[in-house]
């Protein structure tokens, strides 16, 4: 009975050290930030987004990632309301005027290429 009352929780003024673990913290701190970044490339990897270091600094750069070739790209955008917009889509070689809007997309009409000439076609 002795041993339990002796054992009995200190009042945190009373306690012996009084001083803060920071090392604890800074490395508790540092595994998050480093679970969160290692959350983070594998979230852009599964949804093929790029992970490259040279890829990444485009991306912050520019707010953008560094277009692909055969990916979709928004070339430019009308806002018509608060819901409702034109845009230019560009997909591999061909271009797009597409209305997005609640309920969806629909496709306008297809945009000739600007680089290509009557002559090419």
């Amino acid at each position: 009975m002795l041993f339990l009352l002796s054992a009995a929780p200190q009042a945190l003024a009373q306690a012996p050290d009084l001083s803060i673990p920071w090392a604890r913290i800074v490395l508790g701190l540092l595994f998050c930030i480093g679970l969160a970044f290692i959350a983070v490339m594998v979230i852009r990897q599964r949804q093929g987004l790029p992970i490259s270091l040279a890829d990444l600094r485009q991306a912050f750069a520019t707010g953008q990632p560094r277009p692909d070739s055969g990916a979709l790209q928004i070339e430019q955008r009308i806002r018509l309301t608060a819901a409702s917009q034109i845009v230019v889509l560009r997909c591999a070689e061909r271009r797009y005027l597409v209305h997005l809007g609640n309920q969806g997309a629909q496709l306008i009409d297809r945009l000739p290429d600007p680089d290509v000439t009557l002559e090419q076609v």
